[in-house]
């Protein structure tokens, strides 16, 4: 035997109707949660505390009762009817709250009354279709409310991330593998983390754990070394916001200096003042440097041993970049003192200060701008600790950085906008768009 107690119906139910409790959501948090859970947990009753009970269509209700430390801990799930609404809702509320139960408790037969055989189709896409895809078990009909516990929840290896609609300015849950390091950790800790992940994945060629090191907006002392499948990222709206004084380098995988396996890294949103005023990214392929301001120079091998290509987009390095050994490379929209070193093919697209020469001696090939081009969209923190997507404008004829007068010119959209993919976890067709 379960036995619960539903604390409203409907909710959000503005046609009167005798069944139906509107009213909002601080109302129900209020009279209906904090008042009798302490009553019933003094009294020893061991009924469960339900809350909401009306369609997946208003998802800041349920979330702002579960987002309310004194009314959150009496409730046990959320129960939801499914006349309307997108069955999507009951994962995104469950991908905050997932210790809370879930729950579908009512549906009719037919969509309307008198629409006849035709009118099952929609409700039975809701049920059949949309419930089950978002994993969730139902027993429900037309005059035949019931609950049935949520029978199914699949937790993948990496945790997806956690909708900004949770406690303002709460860390996304990214899993296991992304670390968020804050300027207000000891250093020694950070490098601790770092030191750890480069110690797997320095010759890590084809292994298969996945790295991430995404610094919040402040200032950092530590030695950052890339090694394969790591990403390394700050976390500003301006590359200047995060700030690493040591070093962020990427070093040659094979004897003799020889990076021409450097492969699978990536940099970007960062401002890196290096140890000794060189930072070096020996690297080839499958790498980029993106929207980085190095505060000195910078190099693209190790002491001259081979290396052979790379990419740098949306960059600004105050002294010289030498290519020395690098085979070939790509640069688009940056800026930089100087440029030294030619080898095979060295591209220069929208660079404020690009090498004197052309092709074939030197080999350069230089587009003074770059026609059209919308930089890749970067993940951010404000102020008040709300991650969000910055989907950068788009451009046309332009050359240099785009953050030359803080931020780049975009859209900023908040990240519960977006569902972050779980391994093993089904994706309902609602959530792709």
């Amino acid at each position: 035997m379960w036995d619960s107690v539903d604390v409203g119906n409907h909710p959000g139910n503005f046609v009167p109707n005798s069944v139906s409790t509107r009213g909002v959501y601080r109302y129900q948090s209020d009279v209906h949660c904090e008042r009798p859970g302490p009553a019933f947990e003094k009294a020893g009753i061991r009924t469960k505390i339900l809350l909401y009970d009306h369609n997946p269509d208003v998802l800041s209700y349920p979330l702002s009762i579960l987002g309310d430390p004194a009314a959150s801990k009496y409730v046990d799930g959320t129960p939801f009817h499914l006349y309307g609404g997108k069955a999507s809702v009951l994962t995104q509320v469950d991908d905050a709250y997932p210790k809370k139960n879930l729950y579908v408790t009512e549906q009719s037969v037919t969509a309307r009354r008198g629409e006849g055989l035709l009118g099952i189709a929609e409700p039975v896409r809701r049920v059949m279709i949309g419930a089950t895809r978002n994993q969730w078990g139902l027993m429900s009909g037309k005059c035949t409310p019931g609950f049935l516990r949520r029978v199914v929840f699949t937790a993948g290896l990496l945790a997806a991330a956690l909708p900004a609609f949770a406690a303002k300015g709460a860390k996304p849950e990214f899993g296991p593998n992304v670390m968020i390091f804050d300027p207000s950790m000891p250093s020694q800790a950070i490098q601790k983390h770092i030191d750890a992940v480069y110690a797997t994945q320095e010759h890590n060629e084809f292994g298969p754990q996945r790295n991430a090191f995404m610094f919040l907006p402040g200032n950092y002392s530590v030695d950052v070394p890339v090694g394969f499948y790591t990403e390394v990222m700050g976390l500003g709206a301006s590359p200047d916001a995060t700030r690493i004084a040591g070093n962020v380098h990427a070093d040659a995988n094979h004897e003799h200096n020889n990076a021409t396996t450097t492969f699978w890294r990536a940099a970007e949103g960062l401002s890196i003042q290096p140890a000794g005023g060189t930072m070096q990214w020996a690297v080839s392929q499958a790498v980029s440097l993106r929207r980085m301001h190095v505060r000195g120079d910078l190099v693209l091998h190790q002491k001259h041993g081979w290396a052979s290509g790379g990419w740098m987009a949306d960059s600004l390095v105050d002294g010289n970049v030498d290519s020395g050994s690098q085979q070939q490379w790509i640069s688009r929209n940056c800026d930089w003192k100087s440029w030294t070193g030619s080898n095979w093919n060295m591209v220069f697209v929208g660079v404020v200060h690009p090498p004197e020469g052309s092709w074939p001696s030197p080999p350069y090939t230089t587009v003074a701008h770059t026609p059209v081009v919308r930089e890749k969209p970067f993940l951010q923190v404000n102020a008040a600790g709300e991650f969000s997507v910055r989907v950068s404008s788009l451009y046309n004829d332009s050359a240099g950085i785009t953050w030359r007068g803080g931020e780049t010119p975009g859209e900023t959209i908040p990240i519960a906008q977006f569902y972050i993919a779980r391994p093993l976890r089904f994706v309902s067709p609602d959530r792709i768009r």
